[in-house]
């Protein structure tokens, strides 16, 4: 990760991998979770397989080029809702101990619970300490499932910050990353929006933002210094006057180029059709581009479609 990064460089929903003895226990973890999918085990041999099987098909951001390769390469396959962000595990199962069943994890970035009872925390603190575990609840506690909300949700943001190291990975951190006023009014923008997954894109630098039903926005934020590049860039390209003027007033900000990053001389020929009005988020001047595109597979569509049995 890199120093001081806020927000993360992208974040989609994921899967908690689940596994207890108590099928019972397991459907009320599940149903306290139920805005998560959750895939649940009795069986830790079982629990282990699907593991491997996933982290063996989830393709990793970190071993493309840049972020738009990245972001193209994912955002159309359902296979990133089974990427595992979490496992959680009772500590005694039938056929294998919990730690155990961890330390075989292959990925060392996906986060980790173990669920004790009040007679052996000792063993999960020492789990804790040896870094086998992040975290560890114990089931006779009053308010366990608020608590065990809780949990998920601040490993799961762990999650995506860590993985965030490997797609900032030779980037230089862009200051809208790093500025807690701009992730406040980031983060209020996707609550207004339904935004459910989003991803950092470069040329122009911002965020594609998607809904639960595969409805893309785009998120453009500038600086000053971006701006006076951007001018360059135009008059390099023997651009409009006009075209110039309009983005030399910061009140709109040009997108000619494709998803992919790379610039469309077909989108700069129509130049007044690709440039947005602008909006201050903290201190950056943005764009927000509705119905940008679409994805072909959405969460809403994969949330139908799995079933959340005990396995």
């Amino acid at each position: 990760m890199l120093k001081g990064t806020v927000i993360s460089s992208f974040y989609h929903p994921s899967s908690i991998v689940l596994v207890d003895s108590d099928r019972e226990f397991l459907f009320k973890m599940k149903r306290s979770l139920e805005t998560e999918h959750c895939v649940s085990f009795v069986n830790p041999h079982k629990a282990l397989d699907y593991v491997n099987f996933q982290f063996q098909h989830y393709t990793k951001f970190c071993k493309l080029g840049t972020p738009n390769q990245n972001v193209l390469s994912i955002i159309n396959s359902a296979h990133r809702f089974t990427n595992i962000s979490i496992i959680g595990t009772e500590l005694l199962l039938e056929g294998m101990h919990g730690i155990d069943l961890l330390s075989l994890v292959p990925d060392g970035k996906t986060k980790k619970f173990l669920i004790t009872d009040d007679a052996r925390p000792k063993q999960a603190i020492h789990a804790l300490n040896c870094g086998l575990t992040d975290y560890y609840l114990e089931k006779g506690v009053e308010e366990f499932y608020t608590r065990l909300k809780s949990v998920c949700h601040m490993l799961k943001n762990r999650y995506f910050k860590e993985m965030s190291a490997e797609v900032y990975s030779g980037f230089q951190a862009e200051p809208f990353c790093l500025n807690e006023d701009f992730e406040d009014e980031f983060e209020m923008l996707c609550d207004e929006q339904n935004i459910c997954e989003y991803y950092f894109v470069t040329n122009p630098y911002g965020f594609l933002l998607v809904r639960e039903d595969g409805n893309i926005s785009r998120l453009v934020v500038q600086r000053n210094s971006d701006i006076a590049q951007t001018i360059d860039f135009l008059k390099q390209k023997d651009a409009p006057k006009t075209c110039i003027d309009k983005i030399a007033s910061r009140e709109f900000l040009p997108v000619f180029n494709s998803l992919d990053g790379s610039f469309s001389e077909a989108l700069f020929k129509e130049w007044e059709k690709h440039i947005y009005p602008t909006k201050k988020m903290s201190k950056f001047l943005t764009s927000h581009i509705l119905n940008y595109s679409t994805t072909q597979a959405s969460y809403k569509e994969f949330a139908v479609i799995e079933s959340n049995q005990t396995h």
